[in-house]
């Protein structure tokens, strides 16, 4: 069976996640952690190889929400998703390159 890429992973994430959300379990970590939103970004080898490993095994319902959770934290999912807000909301500051070299 061959990798997924990033966009189908998250595709298989999105869509479960989309069917959970009648399990109030699922919908209290949907609000706390933005489970949805954290697996958006490009995965790292890790992140995707936890992914697989779900797919793979046709992991679903709370297992496949508490393994997600568990990737969520083993892998900072919070800090990467923090840094793209604090990335957004800091203003662009013009940098100033050279590029003469000096012979």
């Amino acid at each position: 069976m061959s990798a997924s890429t990033p966009a189908q992973l998250a595709d298989t994430v999105h869509r479960h996640l989309q069917r959970l959300t009648s399990l109030e379990r699922a919908r209290e970590l949907f609000s706390d952690l933005n489970l949805d939103r954290a697996f958006e970004a490009t995965p790292t080898a890790a992140v995707r190889r936890e992914l697989d490993y779900l797919r793979r095994n046709g992991i679903q319902g709370t297992r496949m929400v508490d393994h997600l959770v568990t990737v969520y934290q083993q892998h900072r999912l919070q800090d990467r998703d923090r840094a793209a807000a604090s990335e957004a909301a800091a203003p662009d500051i013009p940098q100033v390159v050279c590029s003469l070299a000096l012979v």
